[in-house]
């Protein structure tokens, strides 16, 4: 099997978490927004289902086809494990927090760490209503880790060295 292509110098890499340790959750999919300053009336989403995306269960994310840009966590999904009648959570991020999201920037070549957060049931889903969650930022994982993880899906692409390069200015 050949070794995928990734276009580092003209793509960003984003890596990130959403710890759901306490839940009976895995993640299955998450999307950004691009943040609309770049391309006025319209906003583009990238999403888990680019080829070379992976997601593992305890919650990492990667991202390694990303244009340059500013983008903010619109949306992700949850799955539960095993048997359940509400197998799916729909968490999408409420309008009044999404405006007032700090937008991230990715740039050509470079890894961007979007954050490690924990995910926290506020109230369980009712019959007629989802659930509610909050994410807190957590360090349950070190960016040195999450790094190290990424190595193992990544390594041998062209993402490696710039991996290997950001893991040689944290040691």
């Amino acid at each position: 099997m050949a070794t995928p292509k990734y276009d580092v110098q003209n793509k960003g890499l984003i890596y990130g978490l959403i710890d759901l340790s306490d839940t009976n959750y895995f993640l299955s999919d998450i999307f950004f927004l691009e943040y609309p300053e770049k391309i006025p009336g319209k906003k583009k989403i990238f999403f888990k289902t680019l080829s070379s995306d992976i997601i593992w269960k305890n919650g990492l994310f990667v991202f390694t086809k990303i244009p340059p840009g500013k983008y903010i966590l619109a949306y992700f999904r949850l799955e539960k494990y095993g048997y359940s009648l509400e197998p799916v959570v729909e968490c999408w991020i409420p309008t009044p927090q999404l405006k007032e999201s700090v937008p991230f920037t990715v740039k050509a070549g470079e890894i961007c760490y979007y954050g490690s957060y924990k995910y926290i049931t506020v109230q369980k889903a009712k019959l007629f209503s989802k659930e509610k969650f909050d994410l807190e930022k957590t360090d349950s994982f070190s960016r040195k880790e999450l790094l190290q993880k990424l190595l193992t899906n990544l390594g041998g692409t062209d993402w490696e060295a710039k991996i290997n390069q950001e893991l040689s200015k944290m040691r």
